[in-house]
């Protein structure tokens, strides 16, 4: 993908998250950049340059409540997908623009068009190595589901046996351990255990994917200051300098020059800035 091609690529994250950000106000929905879009929105006063997504965090509260007005979202032409959806194969959510293509992962087909990610934050009044214990039983049994959820084609057991590698393998191992798992009870379980997460009280918010997890003092995010983040202007959380170090240390330092790589566009399977094209179609043609 060329350079223009990128521009016009960001120009559509962008463009979600305006949508975000005004559906959010609509509503009244407690929301914050974050992750390495924080770090852009304050190094860079937006995405970074080698970036090529946009973070938000979201109380697990809001996040619920944005489940509920998902009707009005896809009349907008915006679609909020996350774990409540069949085969949908990460631990958090994502507003995506239903007008265009996006394929991430070859062994996952799931049209998550181009997109915003949405984070829960949940509340909680546990430390640290206790709630890791619970992170780890979602994390093994998460990855249970997406060995359901994965199709491998024999070329890519090739390709990786090719390059020394196994990632493609182990799925298949698992998919066979797996054989008398129904995909619907793990789901089910999946569901069961997330809504378990988040407390009435606490002083702790966690944020945990399928990769990791990170706990948080709760004052971190009690307000937010606003930064200006390309021609728009984003919530920072209040505390972001205590976030972000402890998230990524010396965050104000950019990465040495071979380190300056995102995932890009054209490191996906399919992607089309224009339309929806159903994935059967597209596996057609490839």
């Amino acid at each position: 993908m060329d350079n223009q091609q990128q521009i016009q690529y960001k120009n559509k994250i962008l463009a979600v998250l305006k949508y975000c950000i005004a559906f959010f106000e609509k509503h009244d929905i407690k929301w914050f950049i974050a992750c390495g879009s924080a770090i852009g929105a304050i190094r860079h006063k937006g995405i970074i340059p080698w970036d090529d997504d946009i973070d938000i965090y979201m109380p697990r509260l809001d996040y619920n409540k944005l489940l509920l007005l998902r009707e009005e979202m896809l009349n907008d032409g915006f679609r909020f997908v996350c774990l409540q959806d069949k085969d949908y194969p990460y631990a958090f959510g994502k507003v995506m623009d239903i007008n265009t293509t996006l394929w991430q992962e070859r062994r996952y087909p799931f049209n998550v068009g181009c997109y915003v990610d949405i984070f829960p934050l949940d509340l909680t009044d546990i430390g640290m190595m206790s709630f890791s214990k619970k992170w780890r039983s979602f994390r093994d049994l998460f990855s249970c589901y997406r060995a359901k959820l994965a199709t491998i084609r024999i070329k890519d057991i090739i390709v990786d046996i090719s390059r020394h590698k196994t990632d493609n393998i182990r799925i298949v191992l698992a998919k066979i351990a797996l054989l008398f798992n129904s995909k619907q009870k793990l789901h089910d379980q999946l569901l069961s255990m997330e809504a378990s997460w988040n407390k009435r009280e606490g002083d702790r918010y966690v944020s945990f994917t399928e990769t990791g997890m990170y706990m948080f003092p709760k004052e971190w995010f009690t307000d937010y200051v606003l930064m200006p983040f390309e021609d728009i202007k984003v919530r920072v959380p209040v505390y972001y300098d205590a976030y972000l170090t402890y998230m990524y240390g010396d965050y104000m330092t950019p990465p040495p020059i071979d380190q300056r790589v995102g995932e890009g566009p054209h490191s996906k399977v399919y992607i089309n800035l224009r339309q929806n094209v159903s994935l059967s179609k597209i596996k057609r043609q490839q």
